[in-house]
């Protein structure tokens, strides 16, 4: 089932056992400094004196308010910091603790129970191209499209992501306007250095609506070298290839363009001979690899784009996965090496990621959003517990332990039951 940061958020605030969860839609009359809500008349004087005011609609110049008074006749809160104007007719919830503070909480229990092997979701990562030490080849990683793809450096406009007109991959790059978008993350040019002394071969699909707009560069010390233009009107598998000296410095791939809605998608440089290392964040796959499939074929060139290709299981291949470094790690296939410019689908185990804001959801069943939402409390009254006064200790101890017993019958009724088999959720 899926469930909302709110949802988790509530469900948290909920199992401190303080009664101070409140969610509603503010009523007019409220000012810069207060909020006024006739159904919270039903609280006693200073009831929510210390909590926090989340503001869950509008675009209010604070989000998170701290209360300093609360008033019962007239349901109005008193909070700081002062607003830019009245939070009237806003959404709000009332929280025991401070928002932040919630869902760092909720983030190291999902953590916490991803570490202990009782709950993760299985994610496909779909961005990697055979035949060469290329990184980021499909450009799926793009975590924020208001910036370049991951490892990537545009001059000229960043490109939009565009996932209808499209060849081999699930989405590719579509220039806005004349541009030059170069391989450059420091973590991975590294990888094209065993190029140096040899014939590199660069190749990707390309697709542009006018002639004599797309081609590849393959820059080599500041040298181009550039392939043919895309043929207007079809996706085109570009290549060009370049004898590459021994003294080389740099080897960079180049993806031109002269005019807007030039599109790029599947790329790889072959010429490294023996085993091909293929470099993966290392974030990404913090349990190793649980399958790969690979692409039965390549396509064709075509209108408005190639056949989309077929999966199947790398059952007959032998991989190794090493760490290079923190940030990278390298796929290396030992045995039935698939050939270059296949797009391999990678299953990878990972810890489930709070959503960012309240509108994206995560797949929880109940029992599991009890458990996140039971430990996540229990995280935050135990540093409660250290700051508290030791009139409160007995109170918060108390709730300690109910807690951890209901945690404890919740992962043992869990897992007699299976109900720790991995989601499906996918990520690039």
């Amino acid at each position: 089932m899926s469930r909302t940061r709110a949802q988790i958020r509530a469900r948290t605030a909920r199992q401190l056992g303080l009664d101070i969860y409140v969610t509603g839609t503010a009523d007019t009359g409220g000012s810069t400094t207060t909020l006024k809500d006739a159904p919270l008349s039903l609280y006693k004087d200073d009831y929510f004196n210390g909590a926090f005011i989340l503001l869950t609609s509008g675009s209010p110049t604070f989000t998170i308010l701290e209360v300093t008074d609360f008033v019962q006749s007239t349901g109005v809160l008193t909070f700081r910091p002062t607003l830019g104007a009245a939070p009237d007719t806003l959404a709000y919830e009332i929280l025991p603790y401070h928002p932040t503070h919630l869902y760092e909480r909720i983030q190291d229990a999902l953590d916490s129970l991803f570490e202990r092997e009782l709950l993760s979701q299985e994610y496909w990562i779909r961005g990697v191209v055979s035949g060469s030490p290329a990184y980021n080849a499909g450009f799926d990683y793009w975590p924020d499209t208001t910036i370049d793809p991951e490892g990537y450096t545009s001059t000229g406009g960043i490109p939009l992501r565009e996932t209808t007109n499209i060849t081999l991959s699930e989405q590719c790059v579509n220039f806005n306007n004349a541009t030059n978008l170069k391989v450059s993350s420091a973590a991975y040019t590294h990888f094209f250095d065993d190029l140096r002394g040899r014939t590199a071969k660069f190749y990707s699909w390309a697709f542009s609506g006018s002639a004599n707009a797309a081609r590849l560069n393959l820059d080599v010390d500041g040298t181009a070298n550039y392939s043919s233009y895309v043929t207007a009107g079809l996706w085109d598998l570009l290549s060009v290839e370049v004898n590459v000296a021994a003294t080389a410095d740099r080897i960079t791939p180049n993806f031109t363009g002269t005019v807007a809605s030039v599109r790029y998608s599947d790329w790889w440089v072959e010429g490294i001979p023996g085993v091909v290392e293929h470099p993966i964040p290392a974030a990404l796959i913090p349990r190793g690899i649980n399958e790969i499939l690979i692409s039965s074929s390549l396509g064709g060139t075509g209108t408005p784009y190639p056949r989309r290709h077929q999966w199947m299981r790398a059952t007959d291949m032998k991989y190794t996965l090493n760490q290079s470094d923190r940030e990278t790690a390298l796929l290396t296939f030992l045995a039935g090496q698939p050939a270059p410019g296949r797009r391999l689908a990678i299953s990878t185990t990972r810890p489930i990621t709070l959503p960012s804001n309240d509108t994206t959801t995560v797949n929880l069943s109940v029992t599991e959003e009890l458990l996140v939402a039971k430990i996540a409390a229990t995280m935050v009254l135990e540093g409660v517990l250290v700051r508290a006064p030791l009139s409160l200790h007995s109170k918060i101890n108390a709730r300690l332990a109910l807690l951890r017993q209901q945690i404890v019958q919740l992962e043992e009724s869990s897992d007699s039951a299976a109900g720790w088999a991995p989601l499906p959720l996918h990520l690039m």
